[in-house]
């Protein structure tokens, strides 16, 4: 249909054809959108899923280290070291779900946790969470440097720093 004596002319095809291709362009951006936020949900989901095991195997330490009324002074140590096998397995499983550039953030982490300085020796394990307070010699007599108290407080602030920090990677999304 042709509208007479103008230069507008109106084909009702070309209209429909034009609202059909719209619809249809409209529709594929729709249905990108929707399979990459599906996409990106399932991975959510998936690093949530292994973020439970990991923060399972540090929260019961932590809750503990927490209330300190509920380890004895001086236990930090011995408490720490029979949870390791567990939470080395966690960080091994872990680290797999995490993108390639934290990976070496969390190995540095969990080096800090487990010792005092990055290069000590395997047998260094937990040593810095020891309680035994400092002395030294002043005149051939022993000082306390650090009380039995202040060195229980200062290791068990230390071990709850480091654990939160190893569980900031494991944030849910």
């Amino acid at each position: 249909m042709k509208k007479q004596g103008g230069s507008l002319s109106f084909d009702i095809g070309s209209f429909v054809f034009g609202s059909l291709l719209g619809i249809l362009i409209t529709a594929i951006i729709n249905h990108r959108l929707a399979v990459s936020r599906s996409k990106d949900d399932r991975l959510a989901k998936a690093f949530n899923d292994a973020t439970q095991p990991f923060r399972d195997a540090f929260i019961p330490e932590l809750i503990i280290l927490e209330s300190s009324n509920q380890i004895h002074r001086g236990e930090i140590y011995p408490y720490l070291k029979a949870a390791f096998a567990r939470q080395e397995k966690a960080i091994s499983d872990f680290r797999h779900s995490i993108p390639e550039h934290e990976v070496a953030a969390l190995d540095t982490a969990w080096k800090k946790y487990c010792y005092p300085e990055e290069n000590d020796p395997k047998d260094h394990l937990f040593i810095h969470y020891e309680c035994a307070g400092n002395y030294k010699m002043v005149d051939g007599k022993p000082q306390t440097v650090k009380s039995r108290e202040d060195a229980f407080n200062e290791a068990r602030q230390i071990a709850i720093d480091n654990i939160n920090r190893l569980l900031s990677f494991a944030k849910l999304r």
